[in-house]
C-alpha cells in the first residue's frame, strides 16, 4: 500500500489524553496568567458598567360584574376573555399612551432622558423619550390570572418607581375615555349606516313591486306550475299524433308504391281489415262463385251468363271506386296528422318559451327579495347595535381596574449582575486562555503530527533528544557535542538509542549502524558522534564519516583539512592506518571523511567500499557510519545495503511531515534497516520529565496499596 496515500487519508491532527494533559502541565502558567490577564481586564469593565434599577408594579386588569344580565351580543362586544389581556398590554405599548406619561411626568427634560446628541426641536426630543421608555418598559401576565406585573429599569431607583406607579391609574383613565371615544365614534357611524340602510331597503321594495307590476307576476310559482301542466299536455298530444302520424304514413307508402295495382293495394292490411272493404270482397267472392256455376251449365252468349258476368263486373267497378275514396281519405288523414303535428310544436314553443321567461322572472324576482330581505336583516343588526352601544354608554366602563401592588424604591441594581458576570468571565477567561494556547500549540507542534504518522507506518521512536541552550548555530556542532556531554537529559536521551540497538533482537547483532536525516538541518552530525562516544565507553567503537557531501567529522574533532579519510582509503591513496584516529583515554577511532570528491557516488558504490564496511564490522564491535540526509541525496539507500541498522534523525521542531514521510518511504522502498526515528532538539523534554516521574511514583504507590 502507497504509504502517502495512507497518511493522507488520516490528515488531522489529534491529541490523546496524555498530550492534553502533558500540553495542560508545561503551560500553565502561560494559561493562568492570561486567564488573570482577562478576567482583571473585564472585571473592571464590568465593576465600572453604570447600575440599573428595576421597580414593579401589580395592576389588576379583569372584567368586573355590573350587576345587569345583558345579552351575549353585548356581552361580547367588546371582544372575548382570551385576547383581553393582550389588547390591554398592546394599549399600554402603544405611542399615544406612553406620550401622555411622557408629558404627565416631564419625562423629556429628565437627564436620562436626554440623548447623546442634543435634537433641534421639542417634538422630536419627546419622541426619543418615548422610544427610550418603550426599551425599559417591560409589561409580564402573572399566570392565568388577570394580573399584569409592570417593570421599569431606570438608572435612578425614584425615577423608576415613579414612572411604575404612574402607569397604572393612568391607563385606567386612559382606557376609559378611549372606551367613551370608541361608543360615541360608533353610534355616530351606526346612525349614519342606519340611513343608508333605511334608503336602499326602500329602493329594493320599490323595485320589486315596479318588476312585478311591469311582467304581471300575481304568483309565480302557480304560473310556472300551469305552463308546465300545458307543456305536459301538448307533449302527450303530440306522442299520440306522431304515432298516429307513423302509422298512416307507412300505409300510404304501400298505397303510392301500389299505384293503380288494385290487385296490390288488396295485399295491404289497412284495405283488408275495412269493413266496407270486407263486404264488398264477400260479395265479388259469392258473385265470382255463381257466374263459375253458371258457366258449367250454360255458354257465353246464354242471358244467365251475361248477367251474371254483367252483375260480377259491377261489383269490381264498386270495389274500385271504395278503394280509390279509401285512399283519398287516408291521403286527407295524412295530411291532416301532418298539419295537427306542426301545430302542436309550434304551441310547445311557445308555451316553453313563455315558461322561460317566467323561470327568468323567477329568478330576478328571488334576486330582489333578497336584496330586500338582506337588506332588511342588516338593518335590523345595525339597529340592534346601536341600541346596545348607547346601552354601553350609560352604563359606562364594566371593567374592574385596581393597582395591586405599588412599587417600592429599589435599593438593589438589577443589572449588571456583577458576581455572576464575574463567576462567568472567569469560566470563559480559563477557558478561552487554554483554547488559545492549545491553538498555538496545535499550529506549531510538529512533533505531534510527527508522532501520529510513526504510529500510523508502524516505525518506533527511538529517543527523544532535547534541545540545548545556547546553540545558536547548526554549524557549531564540536559545541553541541560538548554540552549534551554535560546535560543529563541529552546524555540519557543518547544512551537510550545505546540501549535500543544493543538489546535488539533479531538475526545477526547490529554492529555496524548508519546515521541519517530526514534533511541537512536534523542534527545527525551531533547524534552520530555522541552515539559513538556512548558506545564506546563500552566496548570498541570506530565513528565513519561517509558524508563525502558536507563532511563535518574532521572540524569537529580539529583535525587537518588534507587528513586522510575514507575518499583515500576507498581509493587506495592511504593505508588505514593513516587515516585512522584514536581517541586518548578511549575506545573510539575515528575515519574522517577525506577530501570531497566530484562524484561521492562513484566511492560508495564500489565493491571495495562494500568490503571495507564489512572488514570494519569485524574488526570493531561497533561501527557508528554517518552518511547524508535522504531528501538530498540517494546515498543513504547506498550504504543501507551494507550496514545492520539505519537511524533516521528528524529535527522535531522545524522537520515538515512530509519530508519524514518521504524520507521513510524512500528508505523503506530501498529495503533499508530501518530500527527507528530519533527526535532531535525536543522542545520541553526538561520540563516534562519531573511530571512523568511523579506520575510513575503514584502509579507504584496505587500499586503498592
Amino acid at each position: 500500500m502507497n504509504i502517502q496515500h495512507s497518511v493522507q487519508e488520516n490528515q488531522d491532527v489529534a491529541f490523546d489524553l496524555g498530550d492534553l494533559f502533558s500540553f495542560l502541565w508545561q503551560k500553565k502558567f502561560r494559561i493562568v496568567i492570561t486567564a488573570a490577564a482577562m478576567l482583571v481586564a473585564a472585571g473592571y469593565y464590568v465593576v465600572n458598567l453604570p447600575k440599573f434599577y428595576t421597580a414593579h408594579s401589580t395592576v389588576l386588569l379583569g372584567s368586573g360584574e355590573s350587576g345587569l344580565n345583558l345579552p351575549a351580543s353585548i356581552a361580547s362586544f367588546g371582544g372575548g376573555d382570551d385576547n383581553k389581556m393582550d389588547t390591554f398590554m398592546e394599549f399600554m405599548r402603544s405611542k399615544q399612551f406612553i406620550e401622555i406619561v411622557v408629558m404627565e411626568l416631564e419625562l423629556y427634560k429628565s437627564k436620562e432622558f436626554q440623548p447623546a446628541k442634543a435634537f433641534g426641536t421639542e417634538k422630536e426630543q419627546i419622541e426619543h423619550s418615548i422610544r427610550f421608555m418603550l426599551n425599559n418598559l417591560s409589561l409580564t401576565p402573572v399566570g392565568e390570572t388577570e394580573l399584569l406585573r409592570i417593570s421599569y429599569e431606570s438608572a435612578t431607583p425614584e425615577q423608576a418607581a415613579e414612572i411604575v406607579n404612574f402607569i397604572g391609574p393612568a391607563f385606567f383613565s386612559f382606557y376609559e375615555d378611549k372606551g367613551k371615544q370608541k361608543a360615541d365614534d360608533a353610534s355616530q357611524w351606526l346612525n349614519s349606516q342606519l340611513q343608508v340602510l333605511e334608503d336602499k331597503l326602500g329602493n329594493a321594495d320599490s323595485a320589486l313591486q315596479e318588476f312585478m307590476r311591469e311582467n304581471r307576476l300575481m304568483d309565480i310559482k302557480s304560473q310556472i306550475e300551469l305552463a308546465r301542466t300545458e307543456i305536459s299536455a301538448l307533449l302527450g298530444e303530440k306522442l299520440l299524433n306522431e304515432k298516429q302520424l307513423a302509422g298512416v304514413e307507412a300505409t300510404f307508402s304501400q298505397v303510392q308504391a301500389r299505384d293503380n295495382d288494385y290487385d296490390g293495394l288488396m295485399q295491404i292490411s289497412w284495405f283488408l281489415q275495412n269493413p266496407l272493404v270486407i263486404d264488398m270482397r264477400t260479395k265479388l267472392v259469392a258473385q265470382e262463385q255463381l257466374l263459375a256455376e253458371i258457366s258449367k251449365r250454360y255458354k257465353s252468349k246464354h242471358h244467365k251468363y251475361i248477367a251474371a258476368k254483367v252483375t260480377l263486373d259491377g261489383l269490381r267497378e264498386e270495389l274500385h271506386r271504395l278503394l280509390d275514396n279509401l285512399i283519398a281519405s287516408l291521403e286527407q288523414e295524412f295530411n291532416s296528422l301532418k298539419v295537427r303535428k306542426e301545430t302542436l310544436e309550434k304551441q310547445i314553443d311557445v308555451i316553453k318559451a313563455e315558461h322561460g321567461d317566467l323561470g327568468k322572472h323567477e329568478l330576478q324576482l328571488a334576486r330582489l327579495r333578497r336584496e330586500v330581505d338582506s337588506t332588511q336583516k342588516l338593518y335590523e343588526v345595525f339597529l340592534s347595535r346601536l341600541q346596545e352601544t348607547e346601552i354601553l354608554k350609560d352604563l359606562g366602563s364594566a371593567e374592574e381596574f385596581a393597582v395591586v401592588d405599588l412599587a417600592a424604591i429599589p435599593r438593589v441594581p438589577s443589572r449588571p449582575k456583577v458576581m455572576i458576570l464575574l463567576a462567568v468571565i472567569a469560566i470563559f477567561s480559563g477557558i478561552i486562555s487554554v483554547a488559545f494556547w492549545l491553538v498555538l500549540h496545535l499550529i506549531s507542534d510538529r512533533q505531534t503530527r510527527h508522532r501520529q504518522l510513526l504510529r500510523r507506518l508502524a516505525v518506533p521512536i527511538i529517543a527523544e533528544i532535547p534541545k540545548l541552550r545556547g546553540i545558536r548555530t547548526l554549524n557549531n556542532v564540536s559545541f553541541a557535542v560538548e554540552k549534551g556531554q554535560k546535560s543529563h537529559s541529552f546524555s540519557e536521551a543518547i544512551r537510550s538509542i545505546r540501549t535500543f540497538l544493543m538489546v535488539q533482537r533479531g538475526d545477526s547483532e547490529d554492529r555496524i549502524i548508519a546515521v541519517t536525516g530526514v534533511n541537512k538541518a536534523a542534527g545527525k552530525n551531533t547524534v552520530s558522534i555522541s552515539l559513538a562516544h556512548s558506545f564506546a565507553k563500552l566496548e570498541k567503537s570506530l565513528l565513519i564519516d561517509i558524508d563525502l557531501r558536507s563532511p563535518a567529522l574532521a572540524r569537529t574533532f580539529s583535525l587537518p583539512e588534507d587528513h586522510p579519510g575514507v575518499s583515500n582509503f576507498i581509493s587506495k591513496k592511504a593505508r588505514f592506518s593513516d587515516c585512522i584516529v584514536r581517541q586518548d583515554d578511549s575506545q573510539l577511532s575515528i575515519m574522517p571523511s577525506g577530501p570531497v570528491p566530484s562524484d561521492p557516488m562513484m566511492y560508495i558504490s564500489k565493491s571495495r567500499f562494500a568490503s571495507i564496511i564489512q572488514k570494519l564490522g569485524i574488526f570493531y564491535e561497533r561501527v557508528v557510519v554517518e552518511v547524508p540526509s535522504v531528501i538530498e541525496y540517494s546515498d543513504a539507500l547506498i550504504v543501507s545495503k551494507h550496514v545492520d541498522a539505519i537511524i533516521l534523525v528528524c529535527d522535531a521542531e522545524k522537520t515538515e511531515t512530509a519530508d519524514l514521510m518521504d524520507a521513510i518511504q524512500r528508505l523503506q522502498d530501498a529495503g533499508a534497516p530501518l530500527k527507528g526515528v530519533v527526535f532531535n532538539r525536543v522542545k520541553g523534554i526538561r520540563n516534562k520529565l519531573p511530571a512523568i516521574s511523579r506520575t510513575r511514583r503514584s502509579v507504584k504507590k496505587l500499586l503498592g496499596k
